[in-house]
This record gives C-alpha cells, sequence and structure tokens, in this order.
C-alpha cells in the first residue's frame, strides 16, 4: 500500500488530501486546508500578485510539512479556476515549483468536472442524477449517465464571482440576491445547463457545498448520524434566514467562518440549481476534484510528476 497526498489551489484555499492506495483503490485518511482568497490577489491588470503567490507558497510549505510527517511518498498538485483567470500563470507556476519543488498541474473547467465524476462514480447507480459543484470561481454540472470529459458542464461563475460582482457588503441584500438569481439563470442559459426533466437527484461537492450542508444541519437540527441531504424547500427557508435575520452571523461563524463572504452566494446558486433541475432534495459527498484527480494519476489516465517526500520501505 502506497500513500499519496495531493494539493489543490483553488478560489478559496490551499488544500491536501492524503490518501492511502492499493491497486486502484483510494482510502482517504487525512485533509487539511489553509484559506487563501486567491481572486482577491488578482491585480486589475489581471495578474497574480507577488504577495498572493508568496502566501500560496507558504501555505503549500506548511502542508507538504504534514504531508512528510505523515510518510506521504508521492505528492502532486493541481490548481482549478483561480489559476485559469490570470495572465500570468506560467510565472506563478514556476515560482511555486522554485520554492517548494511541487509541480502544479492547471486544470481545465471540464477535467475538474470529470475529476468529480471519477470521485463519485458510486452514485451512478442513481437514477437520472446530476453532481453538482459550486466552486470559488466555477461551477460544474455532470449527468451520471455521461461518461465522457467531453460532456461535462463547466461555466466560469462560482461563489466568489459573484461575491465580488454583486455583492457591495458582506452580505447581500434582498435586491442584490434578486441580481444575483438574474445572473445566474443566464449564466446556466449560456453553459447548457439541462432543465426541468433531466434530473431526478442530485449530489454537491465540494468544499463550498459541504460547509452550506454544515449551517442547514446546524439550522434544522439534524441528527449528524443521518445522511448528508439538502431538501430544496428547507434550502430556500434557509435562504430567507440567511438574508434577513440578526441571527445569520452566529449560525455562519459558529459552523463555518472561513466561508463567511460565499456561504450566501452559495446557497444562492444551490437553491437555483435545484429549482432549475426540478429536484427536490440533493446528497451531499465528501469526496471532489482531488479524490478524483488523484485517482486518475493512479490509474494512468492522466500524467502527472510528483515531488517525492519519502521513500518507500
Amino acid at each position: 500500500m502506497k500513500r499519496y497526498g495531493i494539493i489543490d489551489f483553488s478560489s478559496t484555499a490551499v488544500s491536501l488530501l492524503i490518501a492511502d492506495v492499493e491497486g486502484e483503490n483510494l482510502i482517504p485518511i487525512f485533509r487539511d486546508r489553509k484559506a487563501v482568497s486567491a481572486l482577491d490577489y488578482i491585480e486589475k491588470n489581471g495578474k497574480f500578485s507577488s504577495r498572493g503567490t508568496q502566501k500560496v507558497i507558504d501555505s503549500i510549505k506548511l502542508l507538504i510539512s504534514n504531508a512528510q510527517a505523515a510518510k506521504v511518498t508521492e505528492m502532486y498538485a493541481i490548481a482549478t479556476a483561480a489559476m485559469r483567470e490570470v495572465k500570468n500563470y506560467k510565472e506563478v507556476k514556476d515560482e511555486i515549483f522554485k520554492e517548494t519543488n511541487l509541480d502544479f498541474t492547471i486544470i481545465g473547467g471540464k477535467t475538474e468536472a470529470y475529476a468529480d465524476y471519477i470521485a463519485n462514480a458510486r452514485f451512478t447507480i442513481l437514477s437520472s442524477a446530476a453532481l453538482i459543484d459550486i466552486g470559488g470561481a466555477s461551477t460544474e454540472v455532470c449527468d451520471f449517465a455521461k461518461t465522457s470529459k467531453k460532456e461535462m458542464l463547466s461555466i466560469a461563475m462560482g461563489a466568489v464571482t459573484i461575491q465580488k460582482q454583486c455583492i457591495s457588503e458582506i452580505y447581500p441584500s434582498q435586491k442584490e440576491a434578486d441580481h444575483i438569481n438574474d445572473i445566474a439563470e443566464k449564466e446556466f442559459d449560456k453553459g447548457n445547463f439541462p432543465k426541468k426533466g433531466k434530473f431526478e437527484t442530485a449530489i454537491l461537492v465540494g468544499a463550498n457545498s459541504n460547509a452550506l450542508y454544515s449551517i442547514y444541519a446546524d439550522y434544522f437540527n439534524i441528527d449528524p448520524t443521518k445522511e448528508k441531504e439538502i431538501k430544496l424547500k428547507k434550502l430556500k427557508k434557509l435562504c430567507k434566514f440567511l438574508l434577513a435575520s440578526p441571527s445569520r452571523s452566529m449560525l455562519i461563524i459558529k459552523n463555518t467562518p472561513e466561508k463567511v463572504h460565499v456561504i450566501i452566494p452559495t446557497a444562492l446558486l444551490a437553491k437555483n440549481l435545484l429549482k432549475r433541475f426540478d429536484i427536490k432534495s440533493a446528497v451531499i459527498s465528501d469526496l471532489g476534484v482531488k479524490e478524483g484527480y488523484l485517482k486518475l494519476i493512479i490509474t494512468k489516465e492522466v500524467e502527472a510528476t510528483p515531488l517525492v517526500l519519502n521513500k518507500e520501505d
């Protein structure tokens, strides 16, 4: 059994997954993340700032140290929507490699969606199921009935981009929320996202969706031993609370303080997608792009250069 690590440089964090691998079986054993709001470090000229690059490097060094202590043999790294949006991504990639010896693979939206699909392939047994990943700077949708990467859907709109585009304060006003709903529907149309009748259920994946469930479960006092599931009717009620209640900050900070600026956009996007698909409830998955892309590496479906941390015994 080998122990692998993979780092994801996303729009909101630099995160680490450590997993034991035997054959093609992947067993996640440890996760860690360092909050880095990457989009805040993109300058007006479209370049990622040197300060942002250094913050990412510092976070990566800490995660590599954790992986080394955990006896990881090979470390891989990917970058998603954050680096797809910057003009100097090659310079940033080279600087990270110079400081850490870690070679990042910058993956496109369809590849990101495909990795989500691979990580959650167990849900293919469900009838007419959609996989939804609401990221910081992109949103991916997969139809579990379609297995080709070319058929995966991705749009350059996520919780952070919505927050920057539409919200003047930390939380949106009702008027701003209505604007978000309008923009979301237009972007879903442009991205050829299906409408009512295509799906019967959905799987929500990614850090934002899991943060949303933490708040949802606390608000509705859901038994933690139950399957993680969000019902559209209750999500609508939660969205009303998050938009208007004086108690919303306490709920958010208690459950997911690092997501305070993106959790309401995430809730609104999730609500709009479930409404669009006419899906009454969605299951929450802990598995996402890191698990999926690591599996693509170990099955040799993609090539990647590892950073060797510990030699095998």
